[in-house]
């Protein structure tokens, strides 16, 4: 029996959902400033009004789409039972390289969970079909 290795790991991105981690970096951002504003530097309003408009308004622009971009989407929340796709292939392909087989192939079934068998059945049949098992 030829040794078979299906990769198979989830592809889509942006699915809109709360995520907790967005919600996370929204402290991390707050937290700093409500401390700061309690203990500004001495002379700071004076060199404040020297900063460049242009610049700070690319600063709060940017802060605010990053923070809302990380909480509008729930794929930057960690997921326990999803592995990361680029980890899971080098580690895969890194299985493989030590398999010692007459004959040996890598699939990789995209859009699937841990079973690509029952995910994609049609896929995976395809591929068994087209080498010969």
């Amino acid at each position: 029996m030829e040794d078979l290795f299906f990769l198979c790991y989830p592809y889509q991105m942006f699915h809109f959902g709360f995520s907790y981690v967005g919600l996370v970096f929204l402290c991390m951002l707050l937290i700093p400033n409500f401390i700061w504003t309690k203990k500004k530097p001495l002379g700071y309003e004076e060199a404040s009004l020297k900063e460049n408009k242009f610049l700070l308004a690319l600063e709060r622009i940017g802060e605010v789409l990053v923070t809302l971009l990380l909480l509008l989407f729930k794929d930057f929340n960690i997921d326990l039972n999803r592995r990361s796709a680029l980890l899971l292939l080098v580690l895969a392909r890194q299985y493989y390289e030590k398999i010692n087989a007459p004959r040996k192939d890598f699939f990789e079934v995209k859009g699937c969970g841990h079973t690509p068998q029952g995910d994609k059945p049609l896929e995976v049949a395809k591929i068994i079909k087209d080498i010969g098992l």
